[in-house]
C-alpha cells in the first residue's frame, strides 16, 4: 500500500456515511410488505421492485464502506505518524542520543478547536465502531531529558496527510530554571464559538516567564461519557520530570 492509498483511506474514515442506501432499504422493505399484503398478480410486480430496491441500498452501504480504514488501521497509523514526529524531534533538537539520560517523553492529544496552520475542514473527530472517539488532527510534544536540561519540540500533526502543520516550536529549559511542572483546567473555545470548559493542561515554566504548555481535553470527554483513543497521561508525564528535578535540584 502507497503513502497516498493510506492516506485516502483515513480521510475516508472521516467522512459521513451516505444516507441514501438506508432510505432506499427502508422504502424496498415497504414496498415489498405492501406486495406481500395484496396478494394479487401485481404483487408479484412489486415484491420484484421491493427486493431490487432493498438489495440496491445494501451495496450501497458495502461500496460506501470500502476504502475507509479500520478502527485498528487508525490506531496503528497513528503510531507510525508519532514515531515519525519522534524522528523529526531528534533532528530539530539536535540532541544526541547519548546525551539522554532517560527516554524521550512524547505527550500527543488530540485537537478539535481552531488551530493555526490547520484549515477548519481538516480538524475531524468521529466515532469508531468500538465506540472510540478518533481525531484528525493531534499535537505533539517530544521532550529530552539531559543531563543539564529538557528539551522541548513542539508541532500540530494533521493525520489526513501525515505533514506536520509548520507551526513548530522549540526549546531548552534549563533544569535550574524550571519553577513549576504541573497541570490545571483551561477553557477552550471551539470553532463554532462554544466554550469546552474543564480541558486539562499541562504545563512547565521557567523563571523566564517562558512555558511549554499541553491542552489535554480527554478527561473532560469522558466525564460526559465519550472514551476516546488512548493518548499521553499528562500526570504521569508530571512526575517524571518532577522525579528528574528532584535528582538535578537536590
Amino acid at each position: 500500500m502507497t503513502e497516498e492509498q493510506k492516506r485516502k483511506m483515513i480521510r475516508n474514515y472521516f467522512r459521513p456515511s451516505p444516507q441514501w442506501p438506508i432510505w432506499l432499504i427502508v422504502l424496498g422493505v415497504i414496498v415489498l410488505i405492501i406486495g406481500l399484503a395484496i396478494g394479487k398478480s401485481t404483487a408479484v410486480a412489486l415484491v420484484f421492485v421491493g427486493l431490487v430496491m432493498a438489495g440496491l441500498g445494501i451495496l450501497g452501504i458495502v461500496t460506501s464502506s470500502k476504502g475507509k480504514a479500520t478502527d485498528q488501521q487508525m490506531d496503528e497509523w497513528l503510531q507510525s505518524d508519532r514515531k515519525e514526529v519522534e524522528k523529526l524531534a531528534l533532528n530539530r533538537l539536535g540532541t544526541v542520543e547519548g546525551q539522554l539520560i532517560k527516554e524521550p517523553l512524547t505527550i500527543y492529544e488530540p485537537i478539535f478547536w481552531n488551530t493555526p496552520g490547520l484549515h477548519p475542514d481538516e480538524v475531524k473527530m468521529k466515532q469508531g465502531k468500538d465506540g472510540l472517539l478518533r481525531f484528525s488532527a493531534w499535537s505533539f510534544t517530544v521532550l529530552h531529558l539531559t543531563d543539564k536540561f529538557m528539551g522541548s519540540f513542539q508541532t500540530t500533526l494533521n493525520f489526513l496527510n501525515g505533514r506536520t502543520a509548520g507551526n513548530e516550536h522549540t526549546e531548552e529549559f534549563f533544569y535550574r530554571d524550571i519553577t513549576k511542572v504541573g497541570t490545571a483546567k483551561e477553557t477552550l473555545l471551539l470553532a463554532d464559538g462554544s466554550k469546552f470548559t474543564d480541558a486539562e493542561k499541562f504545563s512547565v515554566k521557567v523563571s523566564s516567564g517562558d512555558s511549554i504548555d499541553v491542552v489535554d481535553p480527554t478527561l473532560r470527554w469522558e466525564s460526559m461519557g465519550k472514551k476516546t483513543v488512548p493518548t499521553t497521561s499528562l500526570e504521569q508525564t508530571v512526575q517524571a520530570i518532577r522525579t528528574v528535578l528532584r535528582d538535578k535540584k537536590s
